[in-house]
C-alpha cells in the first residue's frame, strides 16, 4: 500500500503543477479572447461498444459543446447504455437491459501551439439507475490534463493525467461497472496518420486508487441471489468483500456491489486501434484493449457524427 501512496502523491504533484501552469496561461488567453473570438455550438452523437467474455456493453452519447472563445468551451450531455451480459456469466438469464447513465457537464481550457494542452473538469449527476449499475448514486468529478505534440503533421504522441472520485469510461473501454473512490489516472500513447483519412494508434494506461472504493456492476442484476463471501488468500491485500470466485480482481462479474480497499479499483493495461475519418463529420474507430490487472481482453468500436458548428460569429 505504501508504494501506491507514493505514486499517488507524485501524480497529484504533477497534476497540481499542470493546473498552476494553465492558470497562468488563462490570463493571457482571456485578454486575447476579449478582442477576437468566435462563439458557436456543435452537437456530437457517438455510438460505441465493448465486447468481451462477460458480454457486450453499448453506449449512445449525445454531447452539446459551446465555445465561449478561442480557449474556453463547455460541454453537456447524457449517455444511454445497452447491456447484454453473457449467458455463461453469473446472472440467471442473458438479454439486453438499457437505461440512462449519469448526465454530465464539462468545462474545457485549451491552448494550441507547438505543444497542445487541454485541461477539462467534468462533473456528473447521479441520474443513472443504481440497480442496473449505471450509477453509484453519488455525484462525480473528473479532472483531466492532456498534452499532445504533433510531429511532421503525422505523428502525435500524447499524455493524459487526471484526478477523480470515479473510474470513467474511455473512448476505448466502456467499463462493466461504475465506481466511487479517489483515483488518479494516467494514459500515454501516440497516433500516426497513414493517410488523410486513415490513422492508427496505441496507448498504455494505469488507474491508481487511494482509500475506500465502491464498485457497482453493470452486468450483475440486482435480483441475483446473494452468495456468502469467500475467504481471501493471504496475499490478496484486501481486495474487497463479498467475493465469490477464485479470481477476486473481477468482482464485477460475480457481485452487484462491492466495497473494499484501494486495490479493488487498481488497473493497468493497453489499447491499440485503427480509425477512419473524419468524412463529412463522421469517424469510425475499431480496436483492442487488454486489462492486465483483470486479465480481460476487449474488442471495442465507435462511430461518431458531428453536427455544426452553428451560430458562429465574431465577438
Amino acid at each position: 500500500m505504501r508504494g501506491h501512496s507514493c505514486k499517488f502523491c507524485l501524480f497529484a504533484a504533477i497534476v497540481m503543477f499542470c493546473t498552476l501552469f494553465a492558470g497562468g496561461l488563462s490570463v493571457a488567453a482571456y485578454a486575447q479572447d476579449s478582442n477576437d473570438t468566435v462563439r458557436g455550438f456543435t452537437i456530437d452523437q457517438r455510438f460505441q461498444g465493448s465486447s468481451s467474455s462477460f458480454g457486450q456493453i453499448l453506449k449512445l452519447n449525445t454531447n452539446l459543446s459551446y465555445e465561449l472563445g478561442r480557449h474556453v468551451g463547455i460541454d453537456a450531455g447524457v449517455p444511454f447504455y445497452f447491456v447484454n451480459d453473457s449467458p455463461s456469466g453469473t446472472t440467471s438469464s442473458s438479454g439486453f437491459r438499457s437505461g440512462v447513465g449519469n448526465v454530465y457537464t464539462s468545462l474545457r481550457l485549451s491552448f494550441k501551439g507547438a505543444l497542445n494542452y487541454t485541461s477539462t473538469i467534468t462533473g456528473t449527476a447521479p441520474t443513472g439507475d443504481r440497480d442496473k449499475g449505471l450509477s453509484t448514486g453519488r455525484a462525480t468529478v473528473d479532472w483531466n490534463n492532456a498534452v499532445q505534440k504533433v510531429i511532421a503533421h503525422r505523428v502525435a504522441p500524447y499524455a493524459n493525467l487526471g484526478l477523480a472520485n470515479t473510474i470513467s469510461d474511455t473512448p476505448f473501454f466502456i467499463r462493466p461497472f461504475t465506481s466511487t473512490g479517489l483515483i488518479g489516472h494516467i494514459e500515454a500513447g501516440t497516433t500516426v496518420s497513414i493517410s488523410r483519412l486513415l490513422y492508427v494508434g496505441a496507448s498504455g494506461y494505469s488507474v491508481l486508487p487511494s482509500g475506500k472504493q465502491t464498485i457497482v456492476s453493470k452486468i450483475v442484476e440486482i435480483h441475483t441471489e446473494p452468495q456468502p463471501p469467500m475467504s481471501l488468500p493471504a496475499n490478496s491485500r484486501g481486495r474487497g468483500v463479498g467475493l465469490t470466485k477464485p479470481r477476486p480482481d473481477r468482482v464485477f462479474e460475480t457481485t452487484r456491489e462491492v466495497v473494499g480497499t484501494a486495490d479493488l479499483a487498481s488497473d493497468h493495461g493497453g489499447s491499440s486501434w485503427i480509425g477512419i475519418g473524419p468524412i463529412r463529420g463522421m469517424d469510425l474507430t475499431v480496436g483492442y484493449s487488454r486489462s492486465k490487472r483483470y486479465g480481460l481482453n476487449t474488442v471495442f468500436w465507435g462511430i461518431g457524427k458531428r453536427f455544426g458548428p452553428f451560430g458562429s460569429r465574431p465577438r
